[in-house]
């Protein structure tokens, strides 16, 4: 009897992880929910803002056509990795590792700061480090990774790649970008500098005399403000909503990745019941038969 009573335990085990698996199975569908349609309010204002940006950008340029161009600084990289807040979300932080680091060891750098979004995303970086053919240092992490959370985080990293004292010339965002809810792929952002393409490709904005459109920025002295002015707010505020986007993107990710692991897990927890179950009833029928037998070899 004490074989069965172990495998009535391990049973009723299986039967609790079963419940939390699931449980969690439901709670990531719910935030993920939550996040897809918050996400289409904020693809909305991303695409606003950035046809403003490059309506100044277009103007800007076409007012500075004759400025001279600044020598460049030494090169100076921060990554921005963004991984998850919670574990139990399957392979979410080793692929991003796996994948960032075959995109790292292609780059030339001396050295490179890193910037971890994600509590669990840390746990991994000591191996991802060594495989790097040069140093990294981080300079900064944020373990509180939810969406309450994310405004706050964005504004503090975006602080940071922009810091002139720093001097960072080349800011790359590394994070997940839903392909479906099952799948996702490694996506990488460069936040700094800007892209020229991100500013010249739009065609909507290429030939202003044809929309009839009113410009934006003057290159006379004839505005309340100064353009320089309302260009940098404008640019930041473009900056943050990539930034945002993409943290947004991650967070919606994670959530996916979730779901499918804990679906996964509870798939598993089923069948090794019912594995469990067949052996407890043989097992105990087998108790059975032997003590009926006894009985009856006695009479």
């Amino acid at each position: 009897m004490t074989q069965l009573a172990h495998m009535r335990t391990r049973i009723k085990a299986i039967n609790t992880i079963a419940k939390i698996t699931h449980a969690m199975q439901l709670i990531a569908m719910a935030d993920h929910i939550r996040l897809r349609e918050r996400k289409t309010n904020f693809e909305r204002y991303q695409q606003a803002i950035s046809e403003l940006f490059v309506q100044l950008s277009q103007q800007r340029g076409h007012c500075k056509k004759n400025s001279k161009q600044e020598p460049q600084p030494p090169e100076k990289v921060l990554y921005v990795m963004v991984g998850s807040q919670k574990g139990l979300c399957g392979s979410f932080n080793t692929n991003l590792l796996y994948e960032v680091t075959k995109l790292l060891k292609l780059e030339t750098h001396e050295h490179a700061d890193l910037i971890i979004i994600g509590k669990k995303l840390k746990d991994y970086l000591k191996p991802f480090r060594q495989n790097l053919p040069y140093p990294t240092k981080i300079v900064a992490e944020h373990n509180n990774f939810v969406w309450a959370n994310m405004a706050t985080i964005a504004q503090a990293v975006l602080a940071q790649a922009v810091d002139t004292e720093l001097g960072y010339t080349k800011v790359v965002l590394y994070g997940h970008k839903p392909e479906g809810f099952f799948s996702q792929r490694i996506l990488a952002t460069q936040l700094l500098p800007l892209l020229e393409a991100e500013v010249t490709d739009m065609e909507a904005y290429t030939d202003r005399e044809h929309m009839g459109a009113p410009e934006i920025l003057a290159c006379h002295n004839g505005i309340s403000e100064d353009p320089e002015i309302i260009f940098t707010k404008v640019k930041q505020q473009y900056l943050l909503s990539t930034l945002e986007f993409v943290l947004l993107q991650s967070l919606l990710a994670e959530q996916a990745s979730r779901f499918v692991s804990m679906d996964s897990a509870t798939r598993n927890t089923k069948k090794l019941r019912e594995n469990m179950q067949t052996q407890f009833n043989k097992l105990r029928q087998t108790k059975i038969t032997t003590e009926l037998t006894e009985l009856a070899s006695n009479v």
